[in-house]
């Protein structure tokens, strides 16, 4: 890390919303002794001006173009949000606490929630740096990574598409994806679309957390028939297509012995988990499905392609190849060593071959 903190574990969105449940069934709960108060409290004009911050600020005109107006204070208003919803250190405090004192663990929870729904509809304008980016940068781009992994990363909700609706408790017959994670998703596919915003997330992002947010991320592709049975439905199929480009983006910003890392663990599978599907949605799947399936497995191939290759893709060290027409090898570029991979596509029918 090139902040030189410590990387401390991500509290999940899940993990606070049990621990706001415990507080408030504990007996004597409002008597112990350093509670924060927050809202709960006589004084909680701080609350409902963060609050009133979250709820006004999302609600901007739109420009001919139909994007929202992003107000010339935009920095500084998320960077007073981004520092409002942080939590203590786990050195400091035995449980999750939120870093502003004028906060209760319920406003905590709410300012994290609505920040979502600001980051929603201004991710697409947010651009980092291209170069090194400076501390106030990283921190911001960290925070802002802690707070979309909160809604992704939990070990319990980060399952299949099917076992997601049975986790839900929702009627069978109008499934939906979970929305926050869809949101936080959407969020991250946004932001993480322009190369230089990527490069900022490699610079400031601890590598265990990458980690695992990547874990969870295979966690949550279908693997069994009943996922892709769940996947002909819309909402479903862009849901797992987020996490598939999700799952691309941390493939292209990770450094080499994370994407080692990730061929190498067998509990994960991440390899048979991508050619699985890539080989269920090309090969198997009935001829007038497949275009719609185009796009999840042309990203899963790409996905493979980028941990397969092992290699820094922000590393400037080695000049650029030109680009290999049909037919032409390594060999007639100059390049002295052959290319070596593992090959995860090795193996797999002929009917992938198009597709890669």
């Amino acid at each position: 890390m090139e902040l030189g903190d410590d990387c401390t574990p991500i509290v999940t969105h899940r993990e606070l919303i049990n621990t706001l449940m415990e507080e408030g069934t504990r007996p004597f709960a409002a008597l112990e002794s350093g509670r924060v108060e927050g809202s709960d409290s006589g004084s909680s004009a701080t609350p409902r001006r963060h609050h009133s911050v979250h709820h006004q600020y999302p609600a901007q005109p739109l420009d001919r173009t139909g994007q929202p107006r992003v107000p010339r204070n935009t920095r500084q208003v998320l960077h007073y949000l981004a520092a409002a919803m942080q939590l203590s250190s786990p050195r400091q405090e035995c449980d999750s606490r939120p870093l502003s004192p004028a906060l209760s663990l319920s406003d905590l929870v709410t300012v994290r929630r609505e920040m979502l729904n600001i980051l929603i509809n201004i991710a697409g304008l947010i651009f980092f740096p291209p170069t090194v980016p400076s501390r106030g940068v990283q921190r911001h781009v960290r925070r802002t990574f802690e707070l979309l992994a909160s809604f992704i990363a939990d070990p319990v909700e980060a399952v299949p598409p099917f076992n997601c609706i049975l986790l839900s408790g929702k009627p069978v017959q109008q499934p939906q994806p979970p929305a926050a994670a869809d949101l936080a998703l959407d969020v991250f596919m946004r932001l993480a679309h322009p190369d230089g915003n990527r490069e900022a997330f490699s610079h400031a992002i601890p590598q265990p957390w990458l980690w695992t947010v990547a874990e969870a991320l295979v966690h949550r592709l279908p693997v069994a028939d009943h996922d892709f049975q769940v996947m002909t439905r819309d909402p479903w199929l862009a849901y797992v297509e987020k996490v598939m480009f999700a799952l691309y983006s941390l493939a292209f910003l990770a450094p080499p012995a994370l994407k080692r890392r990730l061929l190498a663990d067998r509990a994960l599978g991440f390899a048979r988990v991508l050619v699985r599907i890539a080989t269920k949605l090309l090969v198997h799947a009935p001829p007038e499905y497949r275009t719609m399936f185009s796009v999840l497995v042309r990203r899963a191939i790409e996905t493979l392609r980028l941990v397969d290759d092992g290699e820094d893709a922000f590393d400037t060290s080695q000049a650029a190849l030109p680009t290999l027409t049909f037919g032409m090898g390594y060999g007639e570029h100059g390049r002295a060593a052959s290319r070596k991979a593992r090959a995860s596509l090795a193996g797999t029918r002929r009917s992938l071959c198009w597709a890669s």
